[in-house]
């Protein structure tokens, strides 16, 4: 699975649901990702963006 980090709605760069890709983004985007199709296990939802919470989150999920 790929993984797309974007802390921005969806539908500013017209993204579609794709069963291949994860979507790292804020909570408050969640509902925006799932009105356009992707599924709640698709998406990953951090609040802080830094490089540092990135990374500890990379970690977790590639096990």
């Amino acid at each position: 699975m790929k993984y797309f980090i974007y802390r921005f709605s969806p539908a500013s760069i017209g993204i579609k649901a794709n069963e291949n890709l994860g979507i790292i983004c804020p909570s408050r985007q969640e509902k925006n990702y799932l009105s356009v199709g992707f599924l709640k296990n698709q998406i990953f939802c951090i609040d802080d963006f830094s490089q540092i919470n990135l990374l500890f989150f990379s970690k977790i999920y590639r096990t």
